[in-house]
Parts: structure tokens; C-alpha cells; sequence
């Protein structure tokens, strides 16, 4: 038995939505985590030399994680453009414009906003 197009978009959309939100979470967790550890190492070693190493390396750290985020934010906007939003319809009424279609032919166009009757 097929799948029905709006389920299957459905479980895409929740899916990519779903991954999203962990990527986020996990990338924020580990860049705050190791944000904090590199910090505790600053204080067993108050070497300069080494502190600019770590600035660097945490610098470099935190826009990786920052941009494993951002495609965890990119994954959740694209699961919500791709879920089957679904207008709801109002028997009687223009599809688009909400005109009351009343007395009107079926298959007449709506005299408000010019649409065909769906």
C-alpha cells in the first residue's frame, strides 16, 4: 500500500526538523563545554605563550561549532518550508480570498481576487 504524499512529506519534513534540533543542541552543548574546559586550563598554566595558543584554538573551535549549528538551524527551517502546510477551505467561501462565493456558478471565477473555484 503507497504512502500518501502528504504523510511521506510529513515524516520528511519531521525528520529534518528533528535532526536539526539535535545537531543544534549538541554542537551549543559542545562549544560551551569546551569553551569552559579550556578555561580551567588557563588557570593550571598561566604561560602567555600557551594562553594565545588556546585563544586561538578556541577561536577556531567555536566557529566550527557555530557553523555545525547554523546547519542544524538550516535542517529545522528546511523541514518547516517542506512540511504540507494545509490551508483550511470554508465551503462556500473564495479558496484565497475568503470571498462568499454565494449565488455564484461553481466553476465561475471569484469577483473579488479573480481566482478559479477549487
Amino acid at each position: 500500500m503507497p504512502v500518501p504524499p502528504a504523510t511521506a512529506h510529513r515524516v520528511l519534513a519531521a525528520c529534518l526538523i528533528a535532526v536539526g534540533v539535535i545537531v543544534f543542541i549538541v554542537a551549543s552543548a559542545l562549544t560551551l563545554l569546551g569553551v569552559a574546559v579550556s578555561h580551567l586550563g588557563d588557570i593550571d598554566n598561566p604561560n602567555p605563550a600557551n594562553s594565545a595558543t588556546a585563544a586561538r584554538d578556541d577561536e577556531r573551535a567555536t566557529l566550527i561549532m557555530g557553523a555545525i549549528a547554523l546547519v542544524g538551524g538550516l535542517l529545522v527551517a528546511a523541514g518547516l518550508w517542506r512540511w504540507p502546510w494545509k490551508r483550511r477551505t470554508i465551503p462556500g467561501k473564495c479558496s484565497q480570498c475568503k470571498y462568499d462565493r454565494t449565488g455564484l456558478a461553481a466553476e465561475a471565477v471569484c469577483p473579488e481576487c479573480g481566482r478559479l473555484s477549487t
